[in-house]
């Protein structure tokens, strides 16, 4: 068994706990079935022969939908689009995003998503004990944004406890959109491992939420899932043709920021690094870098999630970028080095990175989340660093779990 993972998942729980608003108030029976329903989704997703066969159909399909977006890319960019002339990020990878966005905005349009997301909310709220609005916000983070996932309770999120508020923000910094997750697999990273750590983050994100913040007040909640999708939005696209745009427009916006803040953050950090390595070389250490820093700092999070610990320090700077930066970049730099590592590596470090719980993620959350409730802005203000911080012990948390599941599935 893989000892490390076992302690991974008890000091990531006990730092949670410990770091608990009202450790008193903690629900350890709900949070004991949330942890289980996290575990669960890794096993049903990894440790079947059904699941392989499952992800194998899902792989198909996406590479399906990245050849459609493509064929659009193509016609724009014509040869600068052929990785065969040379891989460039901005042609070959990105574009991806403005067509998931669109045909997620037409899923919804047409109700399709709506009946995902219920039925998934009756499951999660069922097994964890969380509110309906809690459970939709979280069934929706896993194919929407951390931003556009909230908006489908709107009209409740000013009536929500500190604590709904709370999960709800931390089941957005836990997760990531299916906007990006096919851009993240043209990157070459696994999708199954994608896939399930995208539907883990719903759990993992209720279960930090409601461990760091627990419940002291009487949750709003609503009568039924239908109530949270009659939500009337002015801006709501009357038409596919005008949702199919929406999603477009939308999509570009998602590329365009992750754009500026990888030209942003990889510049940064080569400024930072030059600066390090001239101070190194007047003290005798000129390979002083922050990937050395970070290797340092996050080697014992690496080893505890299931990174082998000759590995740890390699590791330890991918982690750290999706802090600092964004997890693209992480992806984008991981994927280069990914041959370097094990197998068992590539795993808790493909998993741990799946999430948005980064200072720009925060960033952004609190910016949207603060436009839609003004009434409740400093609040949500006040919530960001904690949402960071169980958003990342969410993608720890799944991380470690899923090497234990891997392990239990070699045994087999």
């Amino acid at each position: 068994m893989p000892i490390a993972n076992i302690l991974g998942v008890i000091v990531i729980l006990a730092i949670a706990v410990g770091l608990s608003e009202n450790r008193k108030a903690i629900n350890y029976k709900n949070a004991g079935r949330t942890l289980a329903l996290q575990f669960a989704i890794g096993i049903l997703a990894l440790a079947f022969p059904f699941s392989a066969k499952i992800m194998d159909s899902v792989s198909t399909g996406v590479t399906s939908i990245i050849h459609f977006a493509n064929e659009g890319t193509d016609f724009v960019f014509g040869p600068l689009a052929h990785a065969e002339n040379g891989f460039i990020l901005a042609f070959q990878v990105f574009p991806i995003i403005i067509f998931i966005a669109t045909v997620f905005a037409i899923l919804f349009h047409l109700k399709i998503m709506d009946l995902v997301i219920k039925f998934l909310g009756g499951i999660v709220r069922k097994i964890t004990g969380a509110t309906r609005l809690e459970s939709t916000v979280a069934s929706a983070s896993i194919f929407i944004g951390m931003v556009e996932a909230p908006l489908a309770v709107l009209p409740y999120l000013k009536k929500m406890t500190r604590s709904q508020l709370f999960t709800v923000m931390s089941c957005g910094l836990a997760s990531i959109a299916g906007t990006v997750l096919v851009a993240y697999t043209a990157l070459g990273v696994r999708l199954d491992l994608l896939l399930t750590a995208s539907f883990m983050a719903a759990p993992g994100g209720l279960l930090m939420g409601k461990i760091l913040i627990p419940e002291t007040e009487t949750p709003f909640d609503i009568a039924t899932f239908k109530e949270a999708q009659d939500n009337d939005d002015p801006n709501k696209p009357t038409n596919v043709i005008e949702a199919a745009t929406s999603g477009a427009i939308t999509g570009l916006e998602i590329m365009l920021n992750v754009i500026a803040v990888i030209i942003a953050f990889v510049a940064v950090i080569a400024m930072i690094n030059a600066m390090f390595g001239w101070v190194g070389g007047v003290f005798g250490y000129p390979d002083f870098s922050l990937e050395l820093i970070f290797g340092i700092i996050f080697a014992p999070i690496a080893w505890l999630i299931g990174v082998p610990w000759e590995e740890a320090r390699a590791a330890g700077p991918f982690l750290g970028q999706k802090l600092v930066a964004n997890e693209f970049l992480a992806y984008l730099n991981f994927t280069k080095d990914i041959s370097n590592f094990s197998d068992q590596a590539q795993i808790a470090i493909t998993v741990a990175l799946c999430g948005f719980s980064n200072f720009v993620g925060v960033g952004i959350l609190m910016a949207g989340l603060g436009s839609v409730v003004p009434e409740r802005k400093k609040e949500i203000s006040s919530l960001g660093m904690k949402s960071l911080l169980a958003g990342s012990l969410s993608n720890f948390m799944s991380a470690a779990l899923v090497g234990i599941v891997i392990a239990i599935a070699n045994i087999f």
